[in-house]
């Protein structure tokens, strides 16, 4: 290191004592009792996990069903009125594309300066 010599200190001596006996009785009742916690804690983050992934799948399958059954719905509505006819009547099937992408936070649903 810098041209001396390390000092290294001798190791302290530790003392053991001699260990206390356990019974195989209180021993086996100490490894049980490991057993069972141990076994608590991995089913509750099982468990845990579990409900995680079922969260994830619940959200993502909603919002997949959600999109199909929104278009579903404006598909079925937009053919009923395609049945529809009287003079002067007036169709704009952009006015939910539009919402829905207004809610998705694509664009502002009505432009700026508008008051309703």
């Amino acid at each position: 290191m810098s041209g001396g010599t390390d000092i290294v200190a001798a190791p302290e001596r530790i003392e053991v004592r001699p260990q206390a006996r356990l019974s195989f009785r209180h021993l086996l009742e100490v490894c049980l009792d490991s057993l069972a916690h141990r076994l608590l804690r991995s089913s509750v983050a099982m468990v845990i996990v579990l409900l995680a992934v079922a969260f994830l799948a619940f959200v993502t399958g909603e919002n997949a069903l959600g999109r199909g059954a929104h278009a579903a719905a404006r598909e079925r509505a937009y053919d009923a009125v395609g049945r529809i006819s009287f003079d002067g009547m007036q169709v704009r099937p952009d006015i939910a594309e539009r919402a829905v992408r207004a809610r998705a936070g694509e664009l502002d649903l009505f432009p700026p300066g508008f008051s309703g």
